[in-house]
């Protein structure tokens, strides 16, 4: 049943995240009770395995049948995003100094973390942690998100966006009905005249994603930025009037001040 639980655990995550109701987690409960009650019948010689691997799969696809609103739309009412295939073009493996072998090992005292996996079994991937460091050492990049892949097993990179990119082309690259990470390296300068930089993270859960997909993203990014060293502010959008550039400007002069 290990499986089982770590489905369950996951849409506990969720739930606790706000991505499901309460309801929603009862469906998934539910579910996972009945099979492991049927799993203790199959140890006890009282029903055939076939019988099981059916519950088991029903337990499983009872995310599945988790309803999701079907469109969401701009701030301002302006209209529905572009197909999750438009947009930008994703990360590229070659940088300026003509590498194509990924991003160096660069920056930044990294915290201990483990190399195992979230509590929905996804690993961070490597290249996809590095993407961090080198963003906050260099000036290369002014942003990046990530993504789960398509197999969903490990985080990794999504779209970066260049020095001169701007808050607005990071919104523009968000998926429609599809959840992200990201970081944005805010800049301001203070009443005194001091510069400050300040990276922001950003959690990406739309209520057009589907359910399961918003459970993934909410058990596993609290372990992914166990690997990203100093993130103390964080953004969660569920649409982007969530995302306004003010509130993320105020958030960070909040912290700024603060210190």
């Amino acid at each position: 049943m290990s499986n089982e639980l770590a489905v369950l655990r996951t849409a506990k995550a969720a739930l606790v995240e706000g991505f499901i109701t309460q309801s929603d987690f009862d469906i998934v409960k539910a579910a996972f009770l009945r099979a492991q009650q049927i799993k203790a019948g199959l140890d006890a010689g009282f029903i055939q395995e076939a019988d099981y691997q059916q519950v088991k799969s029903e337990f499983i696809h009872s995310l599945d049948r988790l309803s999701a609103p079907s469109q969401l739309q701009l701030a301002g009412g302006s209209g529905a995003f572009a197909d999750d295939q438009q947009g930008p073009p994703q990360y590229q493996r070659t940088f300026s100094n003509g590498s194509d072998h990924g991003i160096p090992k660069i920056g930044g005292a990294r915290p201990k973390q483990s190399s195992g996996t979230s509590m929905s079994g996804i690993s961070v991937g490597e290249e996809a942690v590095n993407l961090y460091y080198y963003l906050k050492a260099k000036s290369t990049y002014r942003w990046a998100t990530w993504k789960i892949n398509d197999v969903g097993n490990e985080v990794i990179i999504a779209n970066v966006g260049g020095k001169d990119a701007s808050y607005t082309d990071l919104l523009s690259v968000l998926p429609a009905s599809d959840c992200r990470y990201a970081v944005f390296d805010y800049q301001f300068t203070n009443s005194e005249g001091c510069l400050f930089n300040k990276i922001v993270f950003i959690n990406w859960a739309p209520d057009t994603a589907h359910t399961r997909k918003k459970m993934m993203y909410a058990s596993t990014k609290d372990f992914f930025k166990g690997h990203l060293d100093g993130l103390s502010i964080e953004l969660m959008g569920s649409d982007m009037d969530d995302l306004a550039e003010k509130d993320l400007g105020d958030a960070v002069r909040a912290s700024v001040t603060r210190q």
